[in-house]
C-alpha cells in the first residue's frame, strides 16, 4: 500500500544502501532480475520489511512480548531497528574473523 500524499515518517526510512557498502533497493532488484527472478525496488522492500516482521516477532518472543501484525511491521521498518541488527551482524562477523 502506498504512503498517503504528503506523509512524512516520524523516524525516516532506511535502506541498505544506508549501512556501508550496502546497496539500495533499485540495484537490488536489477541484480535479483538478471539472475532470472524478476524484480521491482519495491517488490525488494516488501520481502525485506517481511523477513524483518519475522526477525523481530522471534526477538519479543523471547522477551516475552507478544505485539500486532501492524506493530510489528513499525517495529520492521524502523531505521533504529534495522540499525540495530546490522550493528550485530557486523560485530559478531568481526568476532568470527579475529
Amino acid at each position: 500500500m502506498p504512503m498517503p500524499k504528503g506523509h512524512k515518517s516520524e523516524r525516516g526510512y532506511v535502506t541498505s544502501e544506508t549501512f556501508e557498502g550496502g546497496l539500495n533497493y533499485r540495484q537490488i532488484a536489477e541484480i535479483m532480475t538478471a539472475s532470472g527472478s524478476k524484480m521491482n525496488h519495491s517488490s525488494v522492500r516488501h520481502n525485506m520489511i517481511s523477513a524483518l516482521m519475522k526477525v523481530a516477532e522471534e526477538l519479543t518472543h523471547t522477551v516475552g512480548v507478544k505485539l500486532t501484525e501492524e506493530r510489528l511491521k513499525d517495529v520492521a521498518g524502523d531505521p533504529r531497528f534495522q540499525g540495530a541488527l546490522c550493528g550485530i551482524i557486523r560485530d559478531r562477523i568481526e568476532l568470527d574473523s579475529d
